[in-house]
């Protein structure tokens, strides 16, 4: 059921399968920018001590000129200052959205993940895209313009780089009681659960939901026919278990996640 206060979307995934989310909203977005902002304020600090470090130092006297001048130096060490901070600013998001895919520290904890249109997880690309158009956004606001006015409340780095943000908890984040019989087979299936995308979540969730209303046959044949496809999708060795009860590991897998 679909929140009277959330904006919801309904979207395609390469599967044929339509999904319907809910979109993160300027709040959560704002809260998670701020965490993010506070984070990126606290690594800037560092950097700016350790350039007054160099600037007090002996260090900058190896560099002078024949008079002893070391002007040159220090507008060196100050566009390194600059270059190191866009590094730091760019390479925070691009990092984060990359590797934990589509999180920062601050989506993390407003529970909210950046995804593409199609459903699957952000790339190198569009979190490159979006980091760097950031920059335009958070000028006069413009960024926050659209998202408080446009109907899938895209910024302009979202429009470019073809992604949505989404709340996370609300779409995904059903747990689900499972047989202990699973928790077993499910250790092991921690790490591979982490690189589940958003729409195989989906599936996933639904079919270990439904799954008891099947006819034992059909249940059978869609139990393989899922198991086959994500194990090809997530590199997983199929070890001849049980394809139905390795659905429910690797759903079990996923719950015991601290992420959300």
């Amino acid at each position: 059921m679909t929140h009277p206060f959330w904006r919801s979307l309904k979207i395609a995934t390469p599967e044929h399968t339509e999904l319907e989310l809910l979109l993160a909203g300027p709040g959560n977005r704002a809260y998670a920018l701020a965490v993010d902002y506070l984070c990126l304020g606290l690594a800037l600090v560092l950097e700016a001590i350790l350039i007054y470090a160099i600037v007090v130092s002996e260090f900058l006297d190896n560099f002078a000129d024949e008079n002893g001048d070391i002007s040159g130096a220090l507008l060196w060490l100050a566009a390194l200052g600059f270059l190191g901070a866009f590094l730091i600013y760019t390479g925070y998001f691009v990092w984060f959205e990359t590797l934990w895919q589509g999180q920062t520290p601050g989506k993390k904890l407003a529970h909210i993940r950046v995804i593409r249109e199609d459903g699957r997880p952000v790339g190198l690309q569009e979190a490159t895209l979006r980091t760097l158009l950031r920059i335009v956004d958070d000028l006069f606001l413009i960024g926050a313009y659209f998202v408080i006015f446009g109907k899938r409340e895209k910024r302009i780095g979202d429009f470019v780089a073809g992604t949505l943000v989404i709340q996370e908890a609300v779409t995904q984040n059903q747990r689900i009681q499972l047989p202990e019989a699973v928790e077993e087979m499910g250790e092991d299936l921690v790490p591979v659960a982490a690189h589940l995308a958003p729409d195989e979540l989906v599936i996933l969730r639904d079919y270990v939901q439904r799954c008891g209303r099947f006819h034992p046959l059909i249940r059978q044949q869609l139990a393989r026919e899922l198991a086959q496809q994500l194990q090809e999708r997530l590199n997983c060795m199929d070890d001849g278990s049980d394809p139905d009860m390795w659905l429910h590991a690797l759903y079990w897998a996923y719950q015991q996640q601290s992420v959300f």
